[in-house]
């Protein structure tokens, strides 16, 4: 406990310093605030007690009420709130920031010119711009305080799903320059501790305005749009990388995914070659797509999900916390083979899916990272259950090998902090039968960089080896 209070005070006197001291929120704003956000989960989560029961997660709601002070700031209460929504284990639901504050760090914020890379070798500077960093060199501190603990601090404001952090760690090389303004505070300067061929020494740094060769402020930002789709073939394999499942992608180039792979996969069939589906970094996106692949790589007709749930409140509009919602949340008319399970649940049975007429049935090898994720991390799962001849290689993908939260998103804007909380209405079930909540991996790869797939020494050899 002691640990606890100690680090929520420096975290609230390091941001007053850099940012001014900002508006504070009494306890009673704050306990109304966690209140609201834990009946809003209570009543439309579907997957709230997917990894937890009941018990437990209202053991961390006391929890966190009595580590709230009689006075915060909204990023001191953030760290609070994180930690009840970091407990339920679902990686599509978080504590976001206001969008003044997004809007004034925008405008005004100021940031470490260099992004890192975060491995068994420590934390290091993967990409500078400025003159007094090198990429590699690694990191120790930044204004005195160690860059483990501020590492530490922004992986809690990452949601992922239970007992995966592969996809902290992706997601905050990605932004670690933003996270650290908008959580740890915006300065003109910076004193970076670095080591550097065994030597230990402080620069001082100028912060700079967002441009890019930063990062990146959040995932979704991260997906480049001029090229989602890229194949190769050469003589023992084909290569076919697929960066996003998002349609909004898709659409602003003027592409269809299920045309590109209608083109595709007839040459896969044709030169009976090994295939490789290469999903680092794709976040996911359509159920879709992800479905509309699968049909090329089976013979048979094949159902994806075994049910789709939604609460029952929710299913009928009926949410108290409606009034705090970007959008109404109205009534959802349900088709289909539709009934109510333990008086809670509505269940949406989903009917089978045709397979593609001429489909590759050879070995498919699946490249993923921490950033495979959401509907990319369940065709991974799928494919890993339902195909003999699928291997996975690379780092364990940053979704659950069963599942997640998808359809609908609702935000939910705090009266008092002005915080949001944002998750999805319908739990996606998907059809496999597997225990653990990670993919289960054929070859996994802690160091793997986000080169081209052709110069991974390692993921070849093992694709050559396999049959």
């Amino acid at each position: 406990m002691n640990r606890l209070l100690n680090t929520i005070c420096f975290l609230l006197l390091t941001y007053s310093m850099a940012n001014g001291q900002q508006r504070l929120l009494n306890k009673f704003q704050m306990v109304e605030d966690l209140t609201i956000v834990q009946n809003a989960l209570e009543e439309a989560h579907p997957g709230l007690y997917w990894y937890n029961s009941k018990l437990e997660l209202d053991s961390v709601f006391q929890r966190c009420v009595k580590q709230i002070p009689e006075q915060a700031s909204a990023i001191e209460f953030s760290g609070i709130l994180n930690e009840l929504v970091d407990f339920i284990g679902c990686g599509h639901s978080a504590i976001l920031p206001s969008d003044k504050m997004i809007k004034n760090l925008d405008k005004s914020g100021r940031f470490l010119p260099f992004t890192i890379s975060i491995g068994e070798g420590g934390i290091r500077i993967d990409s500078s711009l400025t003159d007094e960093l090198s990429n590699g060199d690694q990191l120790r501190s930044i204004d005195g305080v160690s860059i483990n603990r501020i590492v530490s601090d922004l992986m809690k404001r990452i949601p992922s799903d239970k007992g995966i952090s592969s996809k902290k760690r992706r997601t905050l090389e990605l932004v670690f320059s933003y996270f650290y303004a908008l959580y740890f505070g915006s300065k003109d300067n910076y004193n970076i501790e670095i080591q550097r061929s065994g030597l230990t020494k402080v620069v001082k740094i100028d912060a700079v305005k967002w441009r890019e060769g930063i990062g990146y402020k959040s995932v979704r930002s991260y997906v480049k749009s001029s090229s989602p789709l890229v194949f190769n073939m050469n003589n023992e394999f084909a290569y076919l990388k697929l960066q996003t499942f998002s349609p909004a992608v898709y659409n602003s180039i003027d592409a269809s995914f299920e045309e590109s792979l209608n083109r595709v996969f007839p040459l896969i069939v044709s030169a009976n070659k090994k295939l490789i589906i290469d999903l680092r970094d794709n976040n996911g996106g359509s159920l879709g797509y992800a479905s509309a692949l699968y049909a090329h790589l089976t013979d048979r007709n094949f159902r994806y999900f075994q049910k789709n749930e939604i609460k029952t409140k929710v299913a009928n509009g009926q949410c108290s916390f409606n009034q705090y919602c970007d959008e109404k949340i109205e009534a959802m008319p349900f088709e289909g083979n539709n009934f109510i399970e333990k008086d809670r649940l509505v269940i949406q049975r989903v009917d089978s899916t045709n397979h593609d007429d001429n489909p590759f049935l050879g070995p498919v090898y699946i490249v993923t990272n921490g950033l495979t994720f959401s509907s990319a991390a369940m065709f991974t799962s799928y494919c890993k259950m339902n195909r003999s001849n699928t291997f996975v290689v690379g780092e364990v993908p940053g979704g659950a090998s069963s599942g997640c939260n998808g359809g609908g998103p609702v935000t939910v804007n705090l009266p008092n902090s002005k915080l949001r909380l944002y998750f999805n209405l319908v739990q996606l079930d998907l059809n496999v039968v597997h225990e653990m909540n990670t993919i289960p991996m054929d070859l996994e790869l802690q160091e793997l960089n986000n080169d081209d797939v052709y110069t991974l020494k390692d993921i070849l050899e093992f694709v050559s080896k396999n049959k």
